[in-house]
């Protein structure tokens, strides 16, 4: 739901690889633990009974598309793929499964772009060399981590005019190109709200399945946050269940005594259960309903104010 395109599952996947990492590095206790365990099952559930996820494009496959209806032309384009994370790798699978593409690998560490062109076919260099001495290509496509433009006007006039990149896409939050390629002659800058606009044909539908699928988070959600108050109230509640127990044993005792003396010592175990079982009954059943009713009157709680006993590392 908060991906940059609706239905995507990027962001899941990048929270379960974090959580496996951790796990791995022992940094995951059990209540962190139990946490993911519930988010990645409502994000199975979400994905089971909506249709949010069908139909959907990726940034990747968004760009991808972009590229070949604007590159069809040109026999064997030229590619620049700036950067050297996940989105690079998933647009050189994209080119080329989708169609022949030749693939220039820019980094600023250039054994990462080596790697990649091992990988999927094509050349690397580094992106000091690639600012200074543009090589002759068909597009670039930029998905960098960098907080300040990295193709700025300075980068354009260096560029062969004889041979312009036909387009640019921007995949950069914030953005990798500068302002000057906004109305540059001959280059198309495509950036993000550009790139979700062109395929917002069901976006309605979207909508309709998103608000579905807020219903399944937020039910999880407190089902969760009831969980945790409940675990704060067990405390008070056996307290009150063993007060309860000794007063109710105390009392049959008095009773088997003086009243109910024909009862063999089977007869009164039976009915010192029954008793037992119904103040268990009822002293657990009272917290369940009032921890329920306590985040269906407030709507959200802020987990902050749920006092929960930490027993370890969360």
């Amino acid at each position: 739901l908060e991906s940059l395109v609706i239905g995507e599952t990027q962001i899941t996947g990048q929270f379960k690889q974090a959580y496996y990492d951790a796990g791995n590095y022992g940094l995951v206790g059990s209540t962190l633990d139990y946490l993911a365990q519930r988010a990645l099952l409502v994000a199975r559930n979400v994905k089971r009974k909506t249709s949010i996820g069908r139909g959907s494009l990726s940034m990747a496959s968004l760009a991808g598309d972009a590229l070949l209806s604007r590159l069809s032309d040109i026999q064997n384009p030229i590619i620049a793929l700036i950067g050297a994370g996940p989105m690079s790798s998933k647009l050189a699978k994209y080119i080329k499964d989708s169609f022949r593409g030749k693939l220039l690998f820019v980094n600023r560490t250039v054994n990462k772009a080596a790697e990649l062109a091992r990988k999927f076919g094509g050349s690397a260099v580094s992106l000091d060399k690639f600012l200074q001495s543009p090589a002759k290509i068909d597009a670039i496509v930029s998905a960098t981590s960098s907080d300040k433009p990295i193709f700025a006007g300075s980068f354009l006039e260096k560029l062969d005019k004889k041979r312009l990149p036909k387009l640019c896409i921007d995949l950069a939050i914030p953005r990798d190109f500068s302002a000057d390629f906004d109305s540059f002659p001959g280059i198309e800058l495509i950036d993000i709200p550009q790139l979700k606009s062109h395929h917002q044909g069901n976006l309605r539908e979207k909508f309709i399945e998103a608000g579905r699928a807020n219903e399944i988070i937020q039910e999880e959600v407190n089902r969760y946050l009831s969980d945790q108050i409940e675990i704060s109230l067990k405390p008070i509640i056996n307290e009150s269940f063993r007060e309860s127990i000794a007063i109710a044993n105390k009392a049959l005792d008095k009773l088997f005594t003086n009243k109910l003396t024909t009862l063999d010592k089977k007869q009164q175990d039976a009915v010192y259960q029954l008793v037992s079982k119904l103040i268990g009954h009822s002293s657990f059943q009272s917290i369940r309903l009032l921890s329920e009713h306590m985040v269906e009157a407030q709507g959200r709680l802020d987990p902050d104010s749920i006092s929960i006993p930490k027993k370890q590392a969360v």
